[in-house]
């Protein structure tokens, strides 16, 4: 992947990195580690190192970086396992478990959960979804998997959908469109993303599908065509139409025990060794199920 720098004035080329890509800090900290990195054809090794006016960047997307883990401890949990191969393991995360442990938490995680299934510390989780947030996770097997995944996360070709039950209905003419909002981190609240003023803010793109409206809600399909850090919460609020039962977006208090009605059920991409394309699919949680037939009843 080659980046042109095209902005006026210098800028270190890790916070260029962050803005302009899907890696974490610590993935480009190890990207320059391990050589990974040339600007105008030369490696760059040095975080601090300021680009210039056109310099060109280039990441070499033959080889792969890994955010280092620190020592898991096995969570005994079951996993429901949506599809397994010598490559990827695919599952169904239930909401309230956190992917990876935190400061806060550092156990009872999905990686956790992992370590105790797979019996080693060799694997990869290829993408986000927030602790609140159920449905469909990739985890890679192998670093030539992981390679294949993120390279596709990056070119943006990875196919994901979700179903959110939301606030307020929608106009009859607008049940289908697409939200064009770039998204950052809040200048006011370190926990936030938010639209508009914000510092690194990045492209965000989510298609917006109505499926079925009640009296003051709304069932949505969302695909994002991008995969920033609570996009499809932010931009719901953005359009007045936040997630239900949203703690952190959210406008009204938790009338169900269940937080976040957000479920990914679907994801779709190349697979790394059959160079086909694989889909996976979940049915709708029970507790959408619920929620929505209690609402029915009550019309």
């Amino acid at each position: 992947m080659k980046i042109l720098y095209s902005l006026t004035s210098p800028k270190r080329i890790d916070k260029f990195l962050v803005e302009v890509t899907d890696y974490s800090r610590t993935s480009i900290k190890k990207m320059l580690e391990q050589n990974l990195v040339l600007v105008n054809d030369n490696i760059i090794t040095k975080q601090s190192y300021l680009l210039q006016k056109n310099d060109s960047v280039e990441i070499k997307n033959e080889q792969c970086v890994i955010d280092s883990q620190k020592e898991l401890l096995p969570f005994a949990c079951p996993l429901e396992i949506v599809f397994e191969d010598q490559d990827l393991l695919v599952i169904n995360k239930p909401s309230g478990m956190l992917v990876h442990p935190t400061s806060f938490q550092e156990q009872n995680t999905l990686a956790n959960a992992l370590k105790h299934y797979l019996k080693t510390d060799d694997f990869y989780i290829t993408h986000r979804l927030d602790k609140n947030t159920s449905g469909l996770i990739v985890i890679c097997k192998n670093q030539k998997a992981l390679c294949c995944l993120q390279q596709q996360f990056m070119q943006k070709t990875v196919k994901k959908s979700y179903y959110a039950i939301v606030h307020n209905r929608f106009d009859m003419h607008h049940l289908h469109f697409m939200i064009n909002e770039p998204i950052g981190h809040s200048y006011q609240d370190k926990l936030r993303m938010k639209t508009g003023d914000a510092k690194n803010v990045k492209e965000a793109i989510s298609i917006v599908k109505v499926i079925e409206q009640y009296q003051n809600t709304a069932l949505v399909e969302v695909s994002i065509i991008t995969g920033r850090t609570h996009q499809i919460r932010v931009h719901m609020r953005h359009i007045n139409h936040p997630i239900y039962n949203d703690p952190l977006y959210g406008i009204s208090k938790h009338t169900t025990p269940y937080e976040q009605y957000l479920h990914s059920f679907y994801i779709s991409f190349i697979h790394p060794s059959t160079n086909e394309i694989v889909e996976f699919k979940t049915l709708m949680p029970n507790e959408f199920i619920n929620l929505i037939k209690e609402w029915k009843t009550n019309e």
